[in-house]
């Protein structure tokens, strides 16, 4: 990895909590221009309104950027990996960023190098994984095993010897999946039967399932899923456990 950003987990967090936090804030004096504090205090108990249309399309546009999903996957694989320890995070940053002077989350995100191997090294102690982060979004492509197998193979085609390096695939949006989606025992198998073309060391995908558990899902070299419960991801991610 080519000048690297390396930051601990909590770090991270907090850098993306404080971006959140203070977005919401603009937005609430943005609002008290049109309205009382009354009835923004109304909107948020309610849900509804002005202000909770913009939140939640901020929200939505926000997962959807490559970079907040790098960033919001890394925080995930490090749970996933390493569950009950505080790693460091470490992004590929383009040649020109001095990496001394990335203060903020818009300043990390804004200098993430695009075309590179590995997006991402989780680091504990002398021990470190290496990730491509990828999305496989539904709105463009179809959940299914002949359009990811596709997909996988012109990902494959755009990469020379990965080992060493996990390729991390986010499916999105995070929904339940129905009867058209992925059969992922019969995808593990079409994996396994192209393993002499793939180099990465792991190929996970990365889900919300039905908004109960943020799960990873290893289909090769592998078949394996793990779950975590969302209520605990939450309280990660806040600092709370």
């Amino acid at each position: 990895m080519e000048n690297p950003f390396c930051i601990s987990r909590k770090g991270l967090r907090d850098l993306l909590g404080l971006s959140r936090r203070n977005f919401v804030r603009n937005l609430f004096y943005k609002c008290l221009e049109k309205f009382s504090r009354e009835e923004i205090e109304k909107q948020l108990n309610t849900q509804t309104g002005e202000l909770m249309d913009a939140i939640n399309t901020e929200s939505e546009l926000s997962v959807r950027k490559t970079e907040n999903a790098e960033v919001i996957t890394a925080l995930q694989l490090s749970d996933f990996y390493f569950p009950d320890d505080e790693t460091e995070i470490c992004f590929a940053m383009r040649r020109n960023v001095d990496t001394n002077n990335v203060k903020s989350y818009e300043g990390l995100v804004s200098g993430f190098e695009n075309a590179t191997h590995i997006d991402c090294l989780i680091k504990l102690a002398n021990k470190g994984i290496s990730f491509q982060i990828k999305r496989y979004p539904e709105r463009h492509l179809p959940h299914t095993n002949e359009a990811f197998v596709d997909w996988f193979k012109n990902v494959l085609s755009h990469y020379g010897n990965m080992k060493g390096t996990i390729l991390s695939v986010t499916l999105q949006p995070a929904e339940p999946f129905n009867k058209n989606s992925f059969n992922f025992s019969e995808l593990a198998i079409s994996l396994s039967e192209m393993r002499e073309i793939i180099t990465f060391d792991e190929v996970a995908l990365v889900y919300n399932d039905a908004n109960e558990y943020v799960v990873l899902h290893k289909i090769f070299p592998k078949h394996k899923r793990l779950l975590v419960p969302l209520y605990w991801a939450l309280k990660r991610f806040r600092g709370e456990v």
